[in-house]
């Protein structure tokens, strides 16, 4: 399929208050004065709805590690002083060596104060460089104690959350992301972040101070000549935008089909992912022929998006203006001494360069921390930054019911559905409802089939026993009592779910299958042969006997090599091989879905065994095995029903029903028929049309 090179899709104008610009082939939208700052009413609302969580931010740190806290607190204000210091002693020097040349010489107390200065001025240089660069130390030392203190509360925040964590976006900015330990740890972005306003403002007051004595004791001409460079300095650093788009962020996009199509042929010859699938089935030379035929359509375009994402350069008027202002002050006021000259310019002219080389980056750090975060977005980060970690020091009311209790039946959970509805936009985003009026009894210690096709409901009913979804009318019963009385977590763990889709955790195979019983997973080992028990049964036994009880299949990816362009050179061969052969044991192990059902299954023997299980829900877990292992799986289960309820949905129903107490047959969401298998099928409705077509497909 050929395009046009300029084949785009119907223009659209932009959308509300948007602007929109072009980029070669691309279509640059923002939102002019979006970064603008908040009102005052705004302002003064988000002060002092955040100003108690400052305080507790700030009282966490000091009791979590007061002694490099408060040194911490010490290097930023001695990092925040010591430019206006510099430049106080810079130009009592310079002062004191033009003195010196007009006077054609220093007396010994002149000379010995000279000295002095010029010691103390480098004193104060190569103390800010070796303070900067403790703090910068002690910064990732505050860190392991935040991560320590913080990340153990989080975890059970983020457990707390369950599986309404994907729609809870605040919480999705404060909580760690799944990349590893050794991710930024929670809060430093906001230590980091007051730490360097800190700085900042000491830097930019104190340095203006400075400034303001500086000019007010000079006189004649060079007051003005000098006052008029400094205020310049100040109203084109701060007038100058730092993009082409009046500092505010942007987003990009563009409608070229041929673009595109080219974007997918890249991906697919430069991606491992598609190799094999192209090089089987002999079609190399094709994708290359499309490739080279599709580059040469596009032509030459500009397409380094990381260059565009960078920054769109701000016009060429404010370019000159900053290089005239700020990169060659020290030639702006060398022109004005060529028509005014006075004995102190030379002095002046040294001290304007080292005063504008400091100021500049000062104003460039507030800058940038300008047009990224506000202070306003800093207080609000806190806020919710504390609202999450909140959760995880809330424990649920001790008025919830544990679960079971001296009232619940040895038999197995007794569950009831009261015209239970759930919609599906709960779970996926679509409209409609995937559970519509279902009432239902399950008794104690039953054996029940929930039997349907894909997407009548079946998992959905699942979901909601087992509180993974919260029903928007009606009310389900544990044990005749509303399911909302007990305490969740008690609840859950008198339940053994084994669904299709089981995760293997990024942990060693033995506590990926002891972890089904909580209550010895956080033995010392020594379980040896509860895990192999549980592996036997589950079909995991070969697996874990060929790969070790300790080898991890999945392990969490670690950043392991040093980042060019921050001042690092390309790694040695002999690093890299060094590496690899150092961390070949904690490398990725292909497994197959089959075997990851197995680990699955063996996890819920282990809890079956070991646990107070009163519940066992099975959602057709053994998908990708054959028929035989399947129902050996399923009739290893039955054996161990005394005491439980058991709940089951398989897509291969057809051995099955016939042992089930009752059946429940789901369709469009709600509960078409229920009874036993001879009941269901004397009945001849969609029940028995649904068991003759798999009689018949066996």
């Amino acid at each position: 399929m050929r395009f046009s090179r300029h084949s785009t899709e119907a223009y659209l104008p932009p959308i509300g208050g948007t602007r929109r610009h072009s980029w070669g082939i691309f279509n640059v939208v923002h939102q002019p004065g979006f970064n603008r700052p908040k009102s005052s009413i705004t302002a003064s609302s988000t002060f002092i709805k955040s100003w108690p969580c400052i305080l507790r931010f700030i009282q966490d740190l000091f009791d979590i590690a007061p002694r490099s806290m408060l040194t911490y607190v010490l290097g930023i204000i001695w990092i925040g002083i010591s430019p206006a210091i510099s430049l106080s002693l810079c130009y009592a020097i310079l002062d004191m060596i033009q003195r010196a040349t007009i006077a054609e010489g220093l007396n010994r107390e002149e000379l010995v104060s000279l000295k002095l200065l010029v010691i103390g001025w480098l004193t104060v240089a190569g103390t800010s460089s070796l303070v900067e660069r403790f703090i910068n130390e002690l910064a990732l030392c505050l860190d392991g104690r935040l991560r320590a203190h913080f990340t153990p509360i989080l975890a059970i925040a983020s457990l707390n959350l369950g599986t309404g964590v994907t729609t809870d976006h605040r919480s999705q900015y404060v909580l760690p992301g799944a990349f590893g330990y050794a991710e930024p740890a929670p809060g430093s972005d906001i230590l980091r972040d007051f730490s360097r306003r800190l700085r900042t403002f000491l830097n930019l007051i104190l340095q203006l101070c400075v400034l303001i004595y500086i000019a007010w004791i000079k006189s004649g001409i060079e007051q003005y000549i000098f006052t008029s460079i400094i205020l310049a300095f100040f109203v084109v650093v701060y007038c100058t935008p730092t993009n082409g788009l009046g500092n505010t962020g942007y987003a990009f996009w563009t409608d070229n089909a041929i673009y595109h199509r080219l974007s997918g042929l890249y991906t697919m010859v430069f991606s491992p992912q598609y190799r094999e699938s192209i090089v089987r089935d002999g079609i190399s030379e094709h994708i290359a022929h499309e490739f080279k035929r599709t580059s040469d359509e596009l032509g030459p375009i500009k397409s380094d998006l990381f260059n565009l994402a960078c920054s769109i350069p701000p016009p060429w008027y404010w370019v000159i203006a900053r290089a005239i202002v700020v990169d060659y002050s020290l030639a702006l006021y060398a022109c004005v001494f060529a028509w005014s000259p006075t004995p102190s310019s030379v002095a002046t002219i040294a001290f304007l360069q080292h005063a504008t080389a400091l100021l500049r980056q000062s104003v460039d750090a507030t800058q940038c921390g300008m047009n990224s975060t506000t202070i306003w977005d800093t207080m609000n980060r806190i806020r919710v930054f504390y609202e999450v970690v909140d959760r995880g020091t809330i424990d649920e009311p001790s008025t919830n019911l544990p679960y079971p209790n001296d009232k619940s039946s040895l038999e197995g959970m007794s569950i009831s559905f009261r015209n239970v509805e759930l919609n599906c936009g709960q779970l996926n985003g679509f409209d409609g409802n995937v559970v519509d009026g279902v009432s239902l009894d399950i008794k104690a210690g039953q054996f029940v089939m929930i039997v349907g096709e894909n997407g009548s409901g079946k998992t959905s009913l699942l979901r909601l026993i087992t509180k993974l979804a919260s029903p928007m009318s009606g009310n389900i019963l544990i044990d005749d009592k509303d399911v909302e009385t007990y305490n969740i977590n008690s609840l859950r763990r008198s339940m053994a779910f084994l669904s299709h889709d089981e995760e293997i955790y990024p942990i060693s195979l033995a506590e990926n299958i002891l972890i089904g019983a909580p209550d010895l997973a956080g033995r010392p080992k020594g379980d040896r042969h509860l895990v192999e028990e549980a592996a036997q049964l589950g079909g995991a036994l070969d697996l874990i006997q060929r790969l070790g009880h300790e080898k991890v299949v999945n392990p969490p990816d670690i950043v392991s090599v040093s980042m060019q362009g921050c001042g690092n050179g390309p790694i040695g061969d002999q690093a890299l091989d060094e590496l690899h052969h150092r961390t070949a044991h904690r490398k990725e192990v292909k497994i197959s879905d089959a075997e990851k059902q197995h680990i699955a299954a063996s996890r819920t023997f282990m809890r079956l065994l070991n646990s107070d299980v009163r519940l066992l829900i099975v959602d057709d877990p053994a998908s990708t095995w054959d028929a035989a292992s399947e129902r050996e799986l399923f009739n290893k289960f039955l054996a161990l029903r005394k005491g439980k309820t058991v709940i089951m949905v398989n897509h291969r129903f057809g051995n099955l029903v016939h042992h089930a107490d009752v059946v429940f047959c789901m369709e469009a969401g709600k509960l078409a028929e229920r009874g036993t298998h001879k009941q269901l099928m004397s009945q001849n409705g969609y029940y028995a049309r649904l068991y003759n077509a798999q009689i018949a497909g066996a």
